[in-house]
């Protein structure tokens, strides 16, 4: 049988016959694969595949019970492995039902790469659609995407556990957490549905995050009995070997690290350094007195909530200016209501009629709801915030920001194109968005609707130069055609 074309008749062929032979060389290499390959579902993929994916498929579809945690480095394709043991496992097995489980922003990124790579149909099922359709959606779609935040309702996770799944894949499957004491309603979705599917897929780049517990109960979702029971575990690896874990885990977790798989652009990492203006760092100073003097205050008064606001306040300085002076402002505000609240009580006590039973419960109720801080904390708390909101005003430039727009010209002028600035604060995001109105600027971030955040995408691959980042497009994201990433953290006067 001849498969290769003729020779071209002329040098003006030569173009048109490589092009044919190439063609006929991969028609030739579908053909070998689909026939002795033992794995089909690499011929029926169209994404370039790269050796540790497939090495990760054979070890996964191979096993008797397909249970694994899928844990390589950010970047190495943990969806394209998943992807391709679910292909697998539907042509070996005969699986028809297929739950992938994801962060809301990564739905519509999870369906379109299934779609596009691997021709496969996804439903994205959500609140809004599943009024709607009700139980249609697990009745009559094999193939299911949801979020994480969808099946930690009680209500849609009964009726997605009525379904019996062939295949459960979760992505960031980090967010399952439970420790010995507290149990997320996430995790305990993950623990019922693990109990009746057959293949367990969960996605990480950090199965590990410091805590040995969060990793044992990752563990107890793929196979409860393989560290066994949680104080034996802690007796022979917490306390114990530690080296003997990683061996016992590698039965069922695949890690692979970029620099072992190679063949990745080698990345730079500087740290961009700022000289403040003292105005700024006697801002930052008297700041970090502030909220170290008032955390320390809730935590002796046990009240939890203002420490954390002290925690953020905190984080805010290290973001922005700008940030922090929107917090304090909004922090001043608040404690002004309460302190004229407390003032109008006072001067109001001598007209209440004890003996009138409504009064009495009116007055106790307001004064539960304002005395939770007393007239002088008051006076004294909104005497640092008047002086820190005017100490913020004065700074007229913020050198951050400056500095921030001279390394992205310099970069530019170096031949970088494509720029991702994250910051955790929304915001900081519109004052580096107002900062850096001289370039053309995509904004991120998890209010966006699933459709403007896949726009945004779009927008900032094709069309714009810089795309301003929350938390929400920190995860799961595809967005290796960027040059530059910039991560905005402010050291302050440390």
């Amino acid at each position: 049988m001849r498969i290769l074309p003729g020779y071209p008749s002329s040098l003006r062929n030569v173009e048109e016959y490589s092009s044919l032979m190439n063609l006929a060389l991969t028609a030739y290499e579908l053909k070998l694969t689909h026939a002795f390959d033992k794995l089909s579902a690499l011929s029926n993929s169209r994404t370039r595949l790269l050796p540790h994916q497939i090495e990760s498929t054979y070890i996964v579809v191979n096993s008797l019970r397909p249970r694994f945690i899928l844990a390589d480095e950010v970047g190495l394709g943990k969806t394209i492995e998943a992807a391709l043991v679910m292909k697998e496992l539907i042509f070996r097995r005969g699986y028809k039902k297929v739950l992938i489980v994801a962060p809301s922003p990564l739905l519509v990124q999870w369906q379109q790469e299934l779609k596009n790579k691997f021709n496969e149909d996804f439903k994205i099922v959500k609140r809004k659609n599943f009024h709607t359709d009700g139980e249609k959606n697990w009745r009559n779609f094999q193939h299911v995407i949801t979020s994480i935040d969808f099946i930690k309702n009680p209500k849609y996770a009964e009726e997605i556990l009525k379904t019996k799944w062939d295949i459960v894949i979760f992505d960031e499957a980090h967010r399952l957490r439970r420790d010995y004491h507290k149990i997320t309603r996430a995790y305990l979705f993950a623990e019922k549905i693990s109990k009746k599917c057959e293949c367990l897929l969960l996605l990480t780049a950090t199965p590990f995050r410091g805590k040995l517990e969060e990793l044992y109960y990752l563990m107890h979702l793929i196979d409860p009995n393989i560290l066994g029971p949680y104080h034996t575990f802690v007796n022979d690896y917490i306390l114990g070997n530690k080296a003997d874990l990683k061996d016992k885990i590698s039965k069922v977790l695949l890690r692979r690290r970029k620099v072992e798989v190679g063949g990745f652009t080698k990345r730079f990492a500087k740290t961009v350094r700022i000289e403040l203006s003292s105005v700024e760092r006697e801002f930052y100073e008297e700041t970090t007195n502030y909220v170290r003097r008032e955390y320390n205050l809730a935590m002796r008064t046990q009240n939890r909530a203002i420490g954390f606001v002290m925690i953020v306040f905190q984080k805010l300085l290290d973001s922005s200016v700008f940030a922090l002076l929107s917090a304090l402002t909004k922090r001043k505000f608040l404690l002004e209501n309460k302190f004229h609240h407390i003032q109008k009580m006072e001067s109001n006590l001598e007209e209440w009629d004890l003996d009138e039973t409504e009064d009495v419960e009116e007055f106790v109720s307001g004064l539960d709801e304002s005395v939770q801080l007393d007239l002088q904390s008051l006076k004294r708390e909104l005497l640092s915030l008047n002086r820190l909101i005017l100490l913020g005003k004065k700074i007229k430039e913020d050198k951050k920001s400056i500095k921030l727009k001279e390394t992205i010209l310099k970069l530019q002028k170096e031949g970088h194109s494509k720029f991702i600035i994250f910051t955790q604060f929304r915001t900081t995001q519109d004052f580096l968005a107002s900062v850096l109105s001289d370039f053309q600027v995509t904004l991120f971030h998890g209010s966006l609707s699933a459709d403007a955040k896949e726009k945004a995408i779009v927008e900032f691959k094709t069309k714009t130069e810089i795309l301003i980042c929350t938390e929400a497009g920190g995860e799961g994201r595809n967005l290796q055609f960027a040059n530059v990433l910039l991560i905005t953290i402010f050291l302050g006067a440390r």
